[in-house]
């Protein structure tokens, strides 16, 4: 495996575009770190990092240091991955929600905070929600909450969470279980209710007089028709 390993680096040096080689150096870091050849690939991504200042400024410049620093920190070098980031929100979003993934929600909420701009955070925690419920579901993800400390961040991981949640999901027995946190912002509120008023619609054998009831106060009058037609 080694020899093969060996073999791939050698290749890749035979790119004569950079921004080929590059992308072909972090395809293989990502191969060794799966084969628990870690070292190798710190070294891999060293000599990716040193390549970019060969490169010019621009958007390719931009993607592939996205790309780097996204490697580095999936192999837990957040430090490099930062430094690479720089000031670029959406590296470092993409940085958090590699973090959040792995467990680490200390430097999750740590990485996500360095989001100078406020709506920018916002949506960070808020797709932090979403990668943890698509990698884990929405119940496990909610247990998360009380990882953050920061209560911005609680807030809006919550309304990422009801954002994710889908309408199969969306039962009595879940409508329950987060209505408490959900107490305190109607809008997200909102969107879960008519999430259950869809399941009732469509998943469930609800009576025609409960759906106008829903109807009245979700405005789910759309969904009804495609149903009835």
């Amino acid at each position: 495996e080694q020899h093969q390993f060996d073999m791939a680096k050698s290749i890749s040096q035979n790119y004569l575009d950079t921004n080929d080689k590059i992308y072909s150096l972090i395809k293989i870091a990502r191969s060794m770190c799966d084969k628990e050849i870690f070292l190798d690939a710190k070294n891999v991504l060293n000599s990716c990092n040193a390549l970019i200042k060969e490169l010019k400024d621009g958007y390719n410049k931009n993607m592939i240091k996205k790309s780097l620093a996204e490697e580095f920190a999936f192999q837990g070098d957040l430090k490099t991955a930062l430094s690479i980031a720089g000031n670029s929100y959406d590296t470092i979003k993409e940085i958090a929600f590699e973090m959040a993934k792995k467990g680490n929600w200390k430097l999750a909420e740590s990485t996500s905070m360095k989001i100078a701009e406020i709506s920018e955070r916002h949506e960070c925690w808020k797709g932090i929600a979403k990668e943890v419920s698509k990698e884990k579901g929405n119940k496990n993800a909610l247990h998360k909450l009380n990882q953050f400390q920061n209560p911005e961040a609680k807030k809006y991981f919550l309304k990422g969470l009801a954002d994710s949640f889908k309408i199969i999901d969306a039962d009595k027995e879940l409508i329950l279980n987060v209505r408490g946190y959900y107490q305190d912002d109607i809008e997200s509120m909102q969107k879960l209710l008519q999430q259950h008023a869809l399941f009732e619609l469509f998943f469930s054998n609800s009576n025609k007089d409960k759906i106008e009831r829903f109807n009245r106060t979700l405005n789910i009058q759309w969904a009804m028709d495609v149903r009835n037609n």
